[in-house]
């Protein structure tokens, strides 16, 4: 598979995954669709395609792919940036002095270093490296998947162990990333151990 057909396959899971449980079941309307329900597309799909970035076969798909998940990326944190306000995202805010409140602002920090450290985890992929290796710059990718749980447990919220009010009984993106984050942390270091053997 082509990276632009894994692209094109994450991105139209994951639109079709937010419309369904947000738009139909949530019942979010369409008004918010361009940015604020493609935002969290963006962001699940470019989660997604980061993490098959790191099983790809050779560091020129796995360079190829991480560029596309940076690109998602980079569209989510433009969004986010243009969507944050108590509006959208009252959770985030001081009901009193409109401030951020210290878990929102732990998310954002956390949010911005796994970006950064994608962004320098792409400028060093060099594809005369082995093809064979599992990380280009050992332990930076599990850095990212660090960042990108805490990002998302920040925003944690009781709906996240209460299925029963999960529309559709779909649970929400954030619940799914940090799920992913796990999974994929826990494959590094399994395959980190193999390679020793």
């Amino acid at each position: 598979m082509t990276t632009k057909q894994l692209t094109l396959i994450t991105f139209l899971v994951a639109l079709l995954y937010t419309v369904v449980r947000y738009g139909y079941f949530k019942g979010v309307t369409a008004a918010d669709f361009p940015l604020y329900l493609m935002n969290k597309v963006t962001a699940i799909s470019g989660l997604l395609l980061f993490a098959l970035s790191g099983i790809q076969a050779n560091s020129t798909k796995r360079l190829h792919t991480g560029l596309a998940a940076l690109t998602l990326i980079f569209i989510h944190v433009m969004a986010s940036l243009v969507l944050l306000s108590e509006g959208y995202f009252e959770a985030f805010y001081d009901s009193v002095n409109k401030q951020m409140v210290w878990k929102a602002q732990i998310s954002m920090l956390s949010g911005i270093l796994a970006f950064t450290c994608v962004l320098i985890l792409l400028r060093a992929t060099d594809n005369s490296k082995s093809d064979h290796a599992f990380s280009l710059i050992p332990g930076l990718g599990r850095w990212v998947l660090v960042l990108v749980f805490l990002h998302m447990v920040s925003m944690a919220t009781d709906h996240w162990i209460t299925p029963e009010r999960w529309p559709g009984t779909m649970p929400p993106i954030t619940l799914i990333s940090v799920l992913i984050c796990i999974l994929c942390f826990a494959f590094s270091i399994w395959k980190k151990s193999k390679l020793r053997i």
